[in-house]
């Protein structure tokens, strides 16, 4: 019976413990969990050219480490306005490698990616373009939000 509430009293200490403990930096304070924004995403549509742009900016003063689960690296979706239905997805008829891929965009430097739609995919309207990069870690960190921009446009 002793050696019962010997282990249970054990038990109870390790876990009061475990949850009491925190990360902490050389200075002594407790490790901040938040990324502070070091990017910048832009994204635009060409209604003369029938083409989208888009462009991650590093805004630091060191280089941005992106992580990819595959070699997608950007999503971009166009919904007519007032339709859920999706008329333009960049990866709908594209093959990408399986494989984990990094790619560095040095201090003060951006990343671009752009491509033509056809002119049939869009009437006359207004749309919505969604303008997404696809990393799942950002400097060995998982970012807090999706990195994405949203913009509008109207084709006559």
């Amino acid at each position: 019976m002793k050696c019962k509430a010997f282990i249970a009293g054990i038990l109870f200490l390790l876990l009061i413990t475990a949850c009491g403990t925190s990360e902490t930096d050389e200075t002594g304070g407790e490790e901040e969990q938040t990324m502070e924004k070091d990017w910048k995403l832009t994204g635009e549509f060409d209604v003369d050219t029938n083409s989208w742009s888009m462009k991650l900016e590093n805004l630091t003063e060191s280089p941005l480490e992106l992580n990819f689960k595959s070699g997608q690296e950007v999503e971009v979706k166009i919904k007519k306005e007032d339709q859920s239905e999706t008329v333009y997805t960049y990866s709908a008829d594209k093959m990408f490698t399986q494989a984990l891929k990094e790619t560095t965009i040095d201090p003060g430097s951006s990343k671009s990616w752009s491509e033509d739609i056809s002119k049939e995919t869009l009437e006359k309207g207004t749309y919505t373009i969604e303008f997404e990069v696809l990393a799942y870690e950002i400097n060995g960190k998982k970012p807090e939000e999706p990195i994405k921009t949203t913009e509008t446009f109207e084709m006559k």
